[in-house]
């Protein structure tokens, strides 16, 4: 019998103080933070910012804020001063990406973790 490691998600919520990045998923065409599974013998912190890389292009980012569970994902927060250009590396899996407003999200098909966070720590003013 073969046991399967279990793979955790880990992604990043960057924020400035009245955006959010998100990426729009090819496969379910939902929104959500940046995220990804881990590789094997990889830190939680090198996954997120791999994927971050990947799925946004951004490959220098500050020190994280905090680190929190949302639904299934575990997550860096980082607070950045400007809004940087999202560029995706990964075009297989990622067909949009946007710095999105809280009013903004109110129109998107976001996933569940989007949705959780945006209702415990939005308010429709600002992040």
């Amino acid at each position: 019998m073969v046991m399967q490691r279990k793979v955790k998600t880990y992604g990043a919520i960057l924020k400035t103080c009245d955006t959010i990045a998100l990426v729009q998923g090819r496969y379910t065409g939902k929104w959500s933070f940046p995220k990804g599974h881990s590789n094997e013998g990889e830190q939680p912190i090198e996954c997120t910012l791999r994927e971050v890389a990947e799925e946004t292009g951004i490959d220098n980012l500050p020190s994280p804020d905090r680190y929190l569970q949302v639904g299934y994902g575990k997550y860096f927060v980082f607070s950045l001063p400007n809004k940087i250009p999202l560029i995706p590396r990964d075009t297989h899996e990622i067909i949009g990406t946007k710095w999105a407003t809280a009013e903004d999200m109110t129109c998107m098909d976001l996933n569940s973790d989007v949705r959780q966070y945006t209702k415990k720590f939005v308010n429709l003013k600002s992040f």
